[in-house]
């Protein structure tokens, strides 16, 4: 997850072909982390739309513990999280 995070502070500043890496790094460390894999492009997609919510990821997801950032997380990132399918979907 921590190179999730970094790899994730490129995504403003990249094209679309250097996201889709982002994306593919976000996928490892979610599969590697229990996490769904297959919401890492509506995570991207969410935190390009809003860099608050980016921001508060990098801060709360340092550890890279997914537990830990779920029951952090302010309710609105929780939303994404849930959107996303982030944590699987049986949370």
């Amino acid at each position: 997850m921590k190179y999730l995070l970094l790899a994730g502070a490129l995504v403003f500043s990249t094209a679309a072909s250097a996201q889709d890496e982002l994306v593919e790094y976000c996928k490892a460390a979610l599969e590697a982390q229990g996490g769904n894999p297959e919401g890492c492009s509506c995570l991207m997609e969410n935190m390009n739309e809003n860099p608050t919510l980016f921001e508060e990821l990098m801060v709360i997801g340092a550890d890279g513990d997914l537990e830990k950032i779920y029951d952090s997380a302010s309710d609105e990132l929780i939303a994404v999280l849930d959107e996303c399918k982030v944590m699987g979907d049986d949370e």
